[in-house]
């Protein structure tokens, strides 16, 4: 029999768990603010040109989000189907070969172009995975690098593929502007603060509906936390198309910094949002107050839209240093980053999702209980290999072009470094390791060239000097080993969603005094039949538990509306 103080137990242990997660997210915070401090002091320490340094930080995050989309797509393989993919950037290459090709030969059409990448990316995913897809992972990574070195092989060594020189292209959105045309403004006129109160009202209409929808079956705080996952994406839609109205110059008579600056502001404010009104009524009953609290940091965005409107009059029209080409590859780059993550999240708790990962982690269970192995790995594949198809062509926005020593095996394993640091099966840890290892590398790239004495005299004993480049690739060497042997699952574990997660956020369990808590959760942890307790054996179910269960649900309801 469950005793009480057994679940008491369990519930402290998941708190802890619920601690362990927000200091990581805490350090891993800290982590990113220090190299981002370090990044732009060795940026604009080296040289005085402010047009350059502000390029050159926009190049660098233009690469850190399409690595970030790359490794989202290689943890769907790794993480998800539980196959490693060695010649992953084989896939990349395929995708950008074709776009280059298309756009090269047929004239620029973008968006059909975009399409048959995908389209080749999909066919070169199923031709080489479905006849190895029932090979262990051993030697199914034996093929897929041998299969992604024939790729680069043939393009190198093939005329109408450019040969070792690649194929040249000028990215056709930013024909209009020159490379040293400036974003016209930096605050935003009458138009564009109307279309930031616009979308903002609707996004707020929706998620008020959403919650009443949600709060029939959940408890408030669960509600609210599960509003703002789709107000988010809500916004994401509606901020992709201000960028391309404010790029278009529909808002104004240029490009505005401030829009962009806002719409960016807004989205990530209703993200802070969610993940604080998570933290902060995950363990208390969610009052007013927390709420409020929670939901706090939305005021900042709206504030800040007043301003830059005000100062719009106030300061006058204003011309930004920031090159418009430059900062417009980065939007781009960021919002498509933003897509695969958020479809990536998608994949995590849909039943595909969960079917994937049923089958990494004992398939032979799996297939008893009539999944198919085959055909839900392919399917897995196949939204990896789409993302990859989608995210290559502004891969060949950044290069401009394509050339075979672009995609070496180097990168595949780069990736591979990102999703093991930031941690497998977790989209928002692989984000993370993208953003730390490639920031780890341009940052010791920069600081090759910075203006300080003492970096640029530091030397080892014997003389030699310091190669900054060297140092970040062995602390990234460093890393890998200490994550391999002490951290394997990643700063960022794989999310568990099981029991246990459900039953802390149980509407009666967390909105209902008096019913006596522990004996609840230990009656629905028999009536789930997961034990709570490991090793203990399952009890029997009462045959009239669910009719009495729902009996004193129906009077409680019951008995609250009356009181209303």
């Amino acid at each position: 029999m469950y005793e009480d103080t057994d679940i008491q137990k369990i519930l402290e242990k998941r708190i802890v768990k619920k601690d362990q997660g927000y200091l990581r997210m805490l350090l891993g915070l800290i982590i990113l603010i220090a190299l981002l401090i370090i990044f732009l002091w060795a940026t604009f320490s080296s040289g005085t040109d402010r047009n350059k340094q502000f390029n050159f930080v926009l190049s660098s995050f233009t690469l850190i989000f399409i690595y970030a989309a790359f490794a989202l797509s290689l943890n769907l393989e790794v993480g998800y189907v539980g196959l490693p993919n060695f010649g992953k950037i084989g896939f990349v290459a395929i995708g950008a070969y074709t776009f280059v090709i298309l756009e090269t030969t047929q004239g620029s059409n973008l968006f059909v172009h975009v399409f048959w990448s995908v389209i080749a990316t999909l066919i070169f995913g199923v031709l080489m995975t479905l006849p190895s897809l029932r090979l262990k992972e051993d030697y199914f990574a034996i093929v897929t690098i041998v299969a992604g070195e024939i790729v680069r092989t043939i393009v190198q060594n093939e005329d109408k593929f450019g040969g070792t020189s690649g194929i040249n292209y000028v990215n056709p959105i930013f024909k209009k502007y020159s490379a040293d045309s400036l974003v016209k403004h930096i605050f935003i006129n009458f138009t564009s603060f109307l279309f930031l109160l616009v979308i903002v009202a609707i996004t707020v209409v929706i998620a008020i509906f959403q919650y009443r929808g949600y709060l029939k079956v959940n408890s408030s705080k669960r509600s609210m936390v599960r509003t703002l996952e789709n107000a988010d994406k809500v916004f994401l839609f509606f901020m992709l198309i201000g960028f391309i109205m404010n790029f278009a110059g529909i808002m104004d008579d240029g490009p505005s910094l401030g829009l962009d600056l806002m719409l960016l502001l807004t989205y990530f404010s209703i993200k802070i949002a969610k993940a604080t009104l998570n933290m902060i009524v995950s363990d208390n009953k969610p009052t007013t107050n927390n709420v409020l609290v929670g939901i706090s940091p939305l005021i900042i965005p709206i504030i800040s839209i007043v301003v830059f409107f005000l100062l719009r009059f106030s300061k006058g029209d204003t011309v930004s240093i920031i090159s418009t080409p430059k900062w417009y590859t980065a939007i781009l780059s960021m919002s498509i980053m933003l897509i695969a993550y958020e479809v990536m999240n998608i994949m995590d708790i849909s039943p595909l999702g969960r079917t994937l990962k049923a089958i990494r982690d004992d398939d032979t269970s799996a297939v008893s209980v009539g999944k198919g192995l085959l055909i839900n790995r392919l399917k897995g594949f196949v939204v990896a290999s789409f993302v990859i198809g989608f995210v290559a062509p502004f891969f060949v926005f950044f290069n401009a072009g394509v050339t075979p020593e672009t995609y070496l095996p180097l990168l595949t394993f780069i990736l591979y470094i990102m999703i093991i640091i930031g941690g497998t099966a977790n989209n928002r840890g692989v984000v993370f390791g993208a953003v730390t290892i490639e920031l780890l590398i341009l940052t010791a790239q920069r600081l090759q060239s910075v203006n300080n004495a003492f970096i640029q005299n530091l030397s080892y004993p014997w003389g030699q000097k310091v190669d900054p480049v060297n140092w970040a690739y062995i602390i990234t060497g460093v890393l890998l080993i200490v994550f391999l042997i002490f951290a394997p699952e990643g700063f960022f574990p794989e999310r568990k969603y099981n029991n246990d997660r459900y039953l802390d956020d149980l509407y009666l369990a967390d909105r209902d005094d008096d019913i006596d808590k522990s004996k609840f959760l230990s009656m629905l942890a028999k009536a789930s039949k997961s034990s709570l307790i490991y090793g203990e054996p399952k009890e029997e179910i009462p045959s009239n538990f669910f009719s009495n269960l729902l009996d004193q649900v129906k009077n409680k309801f019951k008995g609250g509306s009356e009181n209303e």
